[in-house]
């Protein structure tokens, strides 16, 4: 996990490892991009404070492991405090059941397969 600006951090990391240059050619840069489309691209200033927020919601969890991990690279990293408290278990437990519900929802849509099976068993 990791910001998407430290790409080049990681790569120059791992590239011995992996056996490619540390330093590779950029492509698909968002300049590059910008040269292509016929339209200017959103930024963050372009979004409201309400959609900032709902975005901010939607990825609380991904935002948390960044915060926790950001600064990993600087040592061995302490992660944050979790909250363990008992409300904290039983929102755990309702997304679990949750995501227990909406399996079960596809699976009824879709015939009821098993997960990797043929939706068409009679073949």
């Amino acid at each position: 996990m990791g910001d998407h600006t430290r790409c080049d951090e990681l790569i120059g990391f791992l590239a011995s490892d992996l056996g490619i240059p540390a330093d590779a050619e950029l492509r698909n840069t968002s300049q590059q991009w910008r040269e292509r489309v016929d339209w200017t691209p959103l930024g963050v200033s372009d979004l409201s404070p309400g959609l900032l927020d709902r975005i901010k919601q939607d990825n609380r969890l991904d935002q948390k492991l960044w915060e926790t991990w950001k600064d990993a690279h600087k040592g061995p990293s302490q992660p944050g405090s979790h909250d363990l408290r008992k409300d904290a278990a039983a929102k755990r437990a309702s997304t679990q059941a949750s995501r227990l519900l909406n399996q079960v929802k596809r699976r009824v849509r879709r015939g009821w397969s098993a997960p990797g099976a043929s939706a068409d068993s009679s073949a």
